[in-house]
Parts: C-alpha cells; structure tokens; sequence
C-alpha cells in the first residue's frame, strides 16, 4: 500500500456533482430506488437488450486494435509498460501483453458472456498478468510487499522513487498501481451487479470497504469515460457506474458522505511473559479488531478493542514462539485497510554476567558471591538459598528475581535469611538491586530431572526472491518439551548463521552458484534437532549489460565499380562478441560473424561512407567505429560505331538542347564527348536540329538517344529520346522528357539519315552521327503528396476473390500507382485504379484501404475502408430425377423438425429451404410413404446425406437402402457418425420403381427431393467449419488462409506452455503427413506446406494430451 488515497468529502461529493452534469446523456435511475432494487433497475436498463456477446476471440480483437490502442500504442494498466500495435488491425495477442480479467475466468468457468465483456477485461504485460493469476486484490503494507512491478522489470525492495507507478505482490494477494485502482472498483461492482451469481460472492476478489475506497480516492477521469463509450461502441451497454459514480454508494450499501476509518499503525514491545502492542489513534473509529497468529498467514481474532484505546498486553504467549499481529479500525461505515504486521517471541529476561546454579552449588560456604546478573539453572526443582549477615551491618536489602515472574525482596530483615525457590524448566535467577554475602549453603530440595530432549526438526524448507547474491529461506517451527530459542543455518555443510526467525535471508552469495542450505532447531540446555532436508538452490546469472569494445582499423580493399572488400579489427567482450553490424551512409545494411565484408551492388563512381558496430548474445551493441569513405570505380563504357558515309550533299549544321548550342562543318561522325550538354532531371527540354547542305536541299530523318542507365548502349526502354517521326529539308524541333531517375553523366548520340529512319548504330550511305555527354542535375524536390483516393468499391466478390475499385487521385507532377492494403497489411500495388484480390477465405470480411504515390515517392493517407465480406462455399451436387411420376411419387417425407406431405413434383423437388437438426451420435428415425395413382408397385427406397459436405454422395452415406411395395408410412432409422463434419449439408431422398438407384441417376418411373441437415456437435470430437476459430480451455486455435492453394497456416495461442501435433488427412481418411512436440509458448503459428495436394477437401486434425479438434481444409 503505498499511500493513502482518501480525499476530502468534500472533494469527493463536487467531483460526483460534476459526473452528473457531465452525463446527462445516459440513463438516470429513479432516486427511489437503492440496494438489491437499484441493481436491478441497473440490470434491466444497462444491461438486457444493450449487452452483445462477442465472444472472447472478438473481444481481445476490439480491446487491443481499438478500445485500448492509442495511436497505435497498447499500455499494461498494471505497469505502464507499452507496446506498439498499429490502430485497426486484427491482431488477438500482442505479445507480450495479454488480457487481464479483473475478475479472474476460473471464477466463473471461463464462461461466456462473463469471458468477454469488455467493462473488466484490460490489457496487460503477460508476466504480471501471470503474478496477479486468480490471486484477490488487497492493500499491501510496503514491507511485506515481495514483488514490485513497473513496465517490464521488477523489485524485490521498496522503490525509491515514483512508487505509485508500481503494482505489488505478496502472500497471494495483488495491489494494482495507484491511477487503476478506481477502474478496478468499478469494474467490479459492474461485473457484480450484472452478474451476480456467476462468479461466487463480491468478497472473494477482495474487501468490499477497500474497493470503495479506492472508487473515492481514484475517480472517473476522461479517459475511462471515453473507454465506457468505445465499449459501449462493439459491446453495446455502458458501465453505469461510470457514467453516475455515485450509485456505487446507493447499489452497494455505502453513504456518500462517509467513508471507513483510516488504517492504523502498529507496534510490538516484547516482555518475558506478555507481549504489548501498542496503535495509533484513527479517531474516527468505533473500535479496533486485532488479529493474532503463529505461522504468519493464519490469523484469528485476538480481540474486539473499544474506541480510543491504543493499547493492549497478550499474556497468553509461550516462550520460544513467534507471533504475529495485525490491526483494524471499524465504524458503521466499514473496516479499515490492514495495519502493518508486527511479529516477535517473548524475551528470556535481562542479560548480564552471573552465576549459574551448578556453580553456586560448587561455591564454598562463607565465599561472598555477587549476583548482579542472572543465575541460569538448567535443572528442574526446587531450592532453597540461605543467606547470613556476618558483616555487622543491620540492614540487607535483597531483591530477587525469579524468570520476572516472581519477587523475593526481604528487607530489614538482619541475620539468617532463608527463602525457598522454585524453578520449573530453563529459568533465569536474576537480581539487580544487591550481593548476597556470605553465601552459608545452596541446597536442592527434591528430585530434579536435566533438560535432555532436543527440538523437532525444522520442516517445510522452502526458498524464495532468488537473485545473483541472495536468497530468503523460510521453513516451519521446531517444538520442545521446553522451548525452542533458535535455529542454527548451515551453508554446503558448514555453520553460516543464527536466527530466532524461521526465516533467514542469505546475502553475499556468488552469482550464477549452487548452493546446498539446511536448519537445525536448538534449545536453551543446547539440544539441537536433527537437520532439516537439504535445499538445493542455484542464484541468478547476472544480466550482461556490458558492450563490446569498439571495431579499430576499418579498412577498404578490392574496390571496383559495384563492389568493395571491408576488413576491421576484432573486438572484444566481457562474454563474447557474437557477430558485427555493417552501415552504409548511415543505414543498416548487413550482419556477419566475420571481420571482413564484400559489399556488392554498388553504383560506379559513387561515393559510400561505411561503420561497424560489434554486438553480443545479450543484445549489448558497441559505439560505431570509425567512418571510412570509399568511392567506386568508373564504369569505362564502349558504344557502337555510326556514321555517314558520304557528308559531301548534307551533314549535321546546328544542334540546339536547352540552352546549349553546337555549329559544326561537314563530317562523317564527329566526337563531341567534350562537349557537355547539361539536362535537368524530371523535366522537359526543348530540342532544334538544322541541317547542311552543299547546293540541293534533301529530306532528312533525325534522332536523338541518350543513355540513361550509362550501360554502354542505346537498347534499354526510353533511351531514344527524340524521335522527329518525318523526314524534313528544314530545321525541325520538339522536346526531350528528361527522366525524374536520370543522373550523373552518360552518352548521347545525334544522327541525320538521308531520306529514312535509322537505328543507333548503323552506318548509312549519306548524312552524319554526332556524339556528346548529357550530364543531369536535380530537379525542385516534388514534396507534394497525391490526393487521397476516394469512393472504394467491390466487385465481382467471390468466396475467394473481389475486384476493388477507386476513384482516380490527382498529383502535381502525375500519380504513378497505387499501394492497396487489406486489414492494414500491405497486399501489391497496381497503376490502375482497381485491383483484383484473391486468396481470400469464404464467409470473412476484410478491410480494404488504398494509398496513392508519385515518382517521387510521395505517397497520400488511406482511402476510406471499404469492407468485403467473401461468399459461402457454394458445393454444387450432381442431378437426378425420375422421368415419370404419374403411377408412383413421394408423398410424405418425416424426420426431425421436417413433416413435408407433398403431391407429384414432376420427378424432382428442391427442398433444401426445409433442415432439421440432427447430433453427432444420434439415432434418427426417417418415415417415408409412396402415393400410387391406382395399383401399387415395387418401389426401392434410398437416403443419402454428404456427412463430408464435399458435394458428393458416398456409398458409406447412404442411410436407407429398402423396397417396398406399401403404400402405408415405412420407417427407418439410422445413426449419425461420430467423424460427420458439423453445420448444413444435403440429404437427398430417392424413390426408383423396381429397381436399386444411384444418386447422380435419371431413372424411368419415381421421384427425387433434397433437403437440409444441420448437424450438430455433442461432447465427441467435432470438425470445424471453414476458418473457424476454436477455443478449448487455454488454447485457442486458428487455420487460415481457407480454402487455400500452397500453404496454410496453424495459429495457435495458449495461456501457459503446451506442445501439440497435427495431421493432415484426405477425405478417405488416409494420413498425408504428421507434424510433432511443436512447442507453443504463449503465441505459434505453424506454416503447413499442402503445394503437393491435389485440389479437394482434406481435414487437418490437431491435438495434444488434453485436446483434439479437426478442421476442413479446401485446397484450390
């Protein structure tokens, strides 16, 4: 308990005023109504007709992608600690944090609606969900605490700062951290109130007094009012005590106004016969209950103390017992919290030095003795000590005292003195007042027996708060015929300590160690028992929290255009350096074991910076060594050769790019390389071409290419820049659209061909080539981001496919594609606006979302979502009919719920709109009858229902074979097995004339009708349906995609570690293939390769000691 949290009243009663003003919004009960009657009205008006089941797989969904995920964020309300989970997704378990119910499922069976309403479930990291188990809530006393909890690590001792962010644990009890404790209260007097029979009574999760006061002290904030409508949102109902704080007070018994005393303070002082306790004053009590007990976790009232008294002596204590205490304050508004614990035996008496009886005995008569101290006898007895004033003095004044039990204080009393004592087991004899002088005689008077027997053995060891250089023993007291007064601990064999405790906590113990401890009781005559069993314990490994040195002497080697060899200098470790980092410009680029690397897929003449980090099994990493730069190597490029050959009629004059301009004489091919031609990237230049000519003017055909990717030459898509597409006589012009990609300097080529279109190298009979460098710049950054797509729609949706469409976007520079995403997944992309999507599962909704982007890589937000929910499985059965039924029809078919008395349906009837159940197991009786028109005939009854549901009538399913010639109702019966796969399937009943029948069969004289079986599970095994997700106890199981083509996946989640198996099975129920001892540890999934199947149904059986369930697979 790490502080008090109650307020003023009169904060506590503005805060409801503001809640019932903030709330005018949600039901407001009469003010006539409280107790059993509010509840109720609550139920009725909160609860009935609002409430949706979700089911515990649909609850964890909406609690971690919604409810509680905050911008992508999912926080332990124990801890603080946080997770990143992205908002609307479809995760059910982001590990590491699992789902807390506040009140635990044992409780109520693991039941539905209790397992999955949302008002008690929360988040939580899996290991305190763990410590919290199905242990009540409780306010713990901060020295007792044995576990503090905050974000993912824990404490053994008190924090030393921001304690009320922890949770704590201890004696199988749980204090949530400070900002949930209302939540709590709250969500449990909801839970109670809806339900208020299915998880035993309120007072097994804890004090009903306490939660209210934590509903004080911790009021509704924002947060939990928004949560209370995000609930209500996916669940339907809201938590009425959210909404109106204050009927906590009138459904539960309490007064608004008033609240149960605060907690007191408690401490021990032990004298030799009693042990006192002593409190604090609450002063807003009616009395104080105190509690008693000898193990330290078994208390009983002690005793009803009345109002203002802060004191209280048990005399009923034995010495050698430890005992242990506990207060609290009541009023007539309920107890207090639980005082600290206070523990301790009853002293010996006072310690100093003395004699003993032995030695008195042995002392010479007339010796002046001093006993100023104790005289310890270890015999039982009685004795008699006789004292004598030989010293001339009038007066001895002698106080004696026996174990503080008894006085003997004779005074004014010269002369002999003689006094009787009686000492009953090991007593103390104990003056501090006088000498006695002159000892005359120390006799013994009656037989006296020595202390001999030793304690029972300390039992029950056990050890706890294991850690790398300590550990806490504990174990159950020894008795004596006397009295226990210690316990001796040995460590390996050899003496470590004593403790008067029955607990010890072992400190300065190497890490990582095993160690052997046991106890031995002993006594005050020196008895020691046996030892106790041996308790073996090995301490902690520490946690390596030490990096790697730093990587020296990073050097480069072997450069050349797209690769550079990378050499380094080990590094070392306190544990051992498991492997080295590689960056390149400052990003993750590869991990090796090595020292060295060969960096390949580089770009010529470019320059890289690279580092390296060094790395241990412990996930410490190293600061980055030095940075080196390294620059490839120019990629030397050989074109194809092109000319004219004869320039003498015409040749190239003038060749205008943007701002750059050549002239040039008659030539056959001219290398201009040396001239630079500058472009900018993602733009359009504008381009001029004149020819030259001698006298005559000639058509002339020209082009332009440029390499874009400098691979040395002129093929690649795009590298014919400008084409003029005409012959001409003249100057022509039109423009080059330089590539957003183009970069660094490349080759471009310009040629004039008489009279036709040429190719980039080719060598024609007259006109010229000319070559030069293109170099390109950067372009503005487009920055700009297309706009959102709009109006999603589907289309042609199937059972495993939907086409998905979208109005286009717009872009400043033009939208280059479009990203599509289904359940926040990324699923491809498509430079149209739709995009087919397939692989999908029958009977599930998805959610789609659409991103556009640019060629800059800007890319929009999400579309709006558009959800698809795929068609059923459609199985489609083969035909059948009879061809004639005027002499001879079915005219009543009864089973289960159908009753269908029909007249002639012209050979074939289509009654799948009627079904009846039928169980797993079952024996079913089926009444048939044949209407004749006259005379009646032979007829051969047959009842097939496809048990598999895979569209086909076996001959192992058919249920009725008989003739008759009757007229009158036949019945038959059947038994439904055990293996029939559960939901709807088709039972087709056939009636042929005279002669067996077949079910895919068009006969002569008869009639066919097809009905609908729902078959349903009973406490055998059963086999789900397509996709379905099965729950059995702590384990949840998931087989998707369904139908599938190559691989299917097994995902499984379990509350605590288990192994299963699986086995796939074809549909005449040979085993494909086995899978074993696969480990979950709270979340698998487990990837089934089927790429060798043939298409058709198949079953998918998994199983482990305690569970089996069989899945139907369809394989594409």
């Amino acid at each position: 308990m790490k502080k008090n949290l109650l307020k003023r009243r009169v904060s506590i009663l503005a805060i409801f005023i503001l809640f019932v003003s903030q709330f005018a919004f949600a039901q407001v009960p009469p003010e006539t109504l409280n107790g059993e009657e509010l509840k109720s009205w609550l139920r009725t008006n909160y609860y009935d007709g609002k409430h949706t089941t979700l089911g515990y797989t649909n609850a964890r969904k909406y609690l971690y992608n919604y409810i509680d995920n905050e911008n992508g964020v999912i926080t332990c309300v124990y801890s603080g600690y946080q997770v990143n989970s992205a908002y609307g997704g479809t995760t059910t378990y982001p590990a590491p944090i699992n789902c807390e119910h506040t009140i635990p499922q044992s409780y109520f069976g693991e039941a539905d609606p209790m397992v999955s309403d949302i008002h008690h479930l929360y988040p939580s990291y899996e290991n305190w969900n763990s410590t919290r188990s199905n242990y009540p809530f409780a306010d713990i006393v901060d020295n007792v605490t044995a576990k503090w909890m905050y974000l993912d690590q824990s404490l053994t001792t008190i924090p030393t700062s921001n304690i009320d962010l922890y949770s704590e644990y201890a004696n199988s009890t749980f204090e949530p951290r400070e900002d949930h404790k209302g939540n709590v209260a709250r969500s449990i007097f909801y839970f109670y109130t809806m339900y208020p029979t299915q998880a035993g009574d309120l007072s097994l999760i804890g004090d009903i007094n306490m939660f209210y006061e934590w509903h004080l002290a911790d009021p509704v904030d924002a947060t939990e009012t928004e949560r209370n409508g995000q609930v209500e949102t996916y669940q339907g109902n809201r938590n009425p005590f959210i909404d109106y704080p204050e009927l906590v007070a009138r459904a539960w018994g309490f007064s608004s106004a008033e609240v149960p005393p605060s907690t007191p303070s408690l401490q021990m002082n032990a004298g030799t016969t009693s042990i006192t306790l002593s409190w604090t004053n609450v002063s807003d009590e009616n009395g104080y209950k105190l509690y008693k007990s000898t193990n330290g976790s078994s208390y009983s009232l002690l005793s009803d103390i009345a109002a203002n008294t802060t004191s209280y002596s048990d005399n009923a204590v034995t010495e050698g017992t430890t005992y242990y205490y506990y207060i609290l304050a009541y009023n007539d508004f309920g107890n207090s919290s639980n005082s600290n614990v206070v523990s301790g035996q009853p002293n010996s008496g006072s310690t100093g030095t003395g004699i003993s009886v032995s030695e008195a005995l042995a002392t010479s008569i007339g010796t002046a003795i001093t006993v100023d101290g104790i005289i310890t006898t270890s015999f039982n007895g009685v004795y008699a000590l006789i004292m004598k004033d030989i010293s001339g003095s009038e007066t001895i004044v002698v106080k004696l005292e026996i174990d503080q039990r008894a006085e003997w204080n004779p005074e004014n009393n010269p002369g002999a003195v003689g006094k009787t004592i009686e000492v009953v087991g090991v007593r103390d004899i104990y003056s501090s007042q006088a000498s006695i002088e002159y000892v005359t005689s120390i006799t013994e008077i009656g037989g006296s027996t020595e202390d001999t027997q030793a304690p029972t053995v300390p039992s029950s060891l056990a050890y706890s708060n294991v850690t790398t250089s300590s550990v806490n023993l504990s174990w159950t007291a020894s008795t004596d015929n006397v009295g226990v007064t210690g316990y001796d601990v040995y460590r390996n064999g050899s003496y470590l300590a004593s403790t008067t405790s029955v607990s010890y906590s072992v400190t300065g113990l190497s890490a990582s160690t095993a160690y052997t401890f046991y106890v031995k009781a002993k006594d005050a005559a020196g008895n020691v028992s046996a030892a106790s069993t041996t308790l073996n314990v090995t301490t902690s490994t520490p946690v390596d929290t030490q990096s790697p040195t730093v990587p020296t002497s990073l050097a480069s080697s072997n450069v050349t255009e797209t690769s550079v060899y990378l050499s380094w200098n080990a590094s070392t470790d306190n544990v051992g350096v498991t492997g080295y980092d590689l960056y390149r410009n400052g990003s993750y680029l590869a991990t090796t074991s090595n020292t060295a690397y060969s960096v390949t897929g580089l770009s010529a003449s470019t320059t890289y910076t690279f580092y390296v980090k060094a790395k241990d099994a412990a996930g410490n990493i190293s600061t980055a060594s030095s940075t080196i730069s390294v620059t490839t190597n120019d990629v030397v490029l050989s074109y194809c050769s092109s000319q004219g050959n004869n320039s003498t009629y015409e040749w190239i004059a003038q060749v205008s790019i943007g701002a750059f301009t050549n002239s040039s004489a008659s030539a056959k091919y001219t290398d201009f390389t040396s001239k630079i031609i500058s472009l900018e990237s993602g733009t359009s230049v504008n381009v001029s071409l004149t020819p030259g000519f001698s006298s005559s003017t000639y058509n002339e055909y020209w082009k332009i290419w440029i390499d874009y990717n400098a691979d040395g030459d002129f093929d690649d898509s795009g590298e014919l820049a400008y084409d003029a597409g005409a012959l001409s006589k003249t100057t022509v012009s039109g423009s080059i659209n330089v590539p957003s990609s183009a970069s660094g300097s490349t080759r471009m080529r310009v040629s004039m061909k008489y009279n036709a279109a040429q190719t980039a190298c080719e060598t024609f009979s007259y006109g010229e080539v000319e070559d030069y460098t293109a170099t390109f710049t950067a372009s503005v950054p487009d920055t700009q981001a297309p706009t959102i797509p709009v109006s999603l729609a589907a289309t042609n949706v199937t059972s495993s496919s939907a086409t998905i469409s979208w109005t286009a976007s717009t872009d400043n520079f033009g939208v280059s594609g479009y990203d599509i995403y289904k359940n926040g997944s990324f699923i491809g992309n498509s430079s149209t606006t739709n995009y087919a999507v397939s692989g999908l599962s029958a009977s599930t909704t998805y959610s789609f979302t659409v991103k556009a982007k640019d060629a800059a890589g800007n890319i929009s937000g999400f579309s709006n979502a558009l959800n698809v929910t795929t068609s059923d499985i459609q199985l489609t059965y083969c035909s059948t009919k009879g061809s004639n039924v005027y002499y001879e029809w079915i005219d009543l078919v009864q089973i289960g719920s159908i009753n269908n008395s029909t007249v002639a349906n012209g050979g074939y009837a289509d009654f799948t709109n009627l079904s009846t159940s039928l169980a797993l197991g079952e024996t079913v009786s089926i009444n048939l009858s044949c209407g004749f028109k006259s005379t009646s005939y032979t007829e051969y009854w047959h009842v097939w229902i496809d048990w598999n549901q895979n569209g086909t009538f076996d001959s192992s399913e058919e249920m009725v074979k008989q003739s008759s010639s009757s007229s009158g109702t036949l019945t038959y019966s059947f038994t439904v097995p055990g293996d029939a796969i559960t939901g709807s399937t088709r039972m087709r009943v056939t009636m042929k004339y005279n002669a067996v029948a077949t079910p895919c069969e068009t006969f002569s004289y008869g009639e066919v009708e097809d009905y609908t079986i729902n078959v349903t599970a009973t406490k055998s095994a059963t086999i789900a349906a397509v996709n379905q997700d099965i729950s059995f106890a702590n384990l949840k199981v998931k087989l998707y995609p369904n139908p599938a083509e190559s691989y299917t996946n097994i995902e499984l989640i379990s509350e605590s570690n288990t192994t299963f198996e699986y086995k796939v099975i074809d549909i005449e129920g040979r085993v494909i293939s086995t899978k074993r001892d696969i480990p979950v540890n709270g979340y698998q999934e487990e990837h089934v390769d089927i790429s060798n199947l043939k298409s058709g149904i198949y079953f998918i059986m998994i199983s482990n000691q305690q569970y089996k369930e069989t899945f139907k697979l369809i394989v594409k």
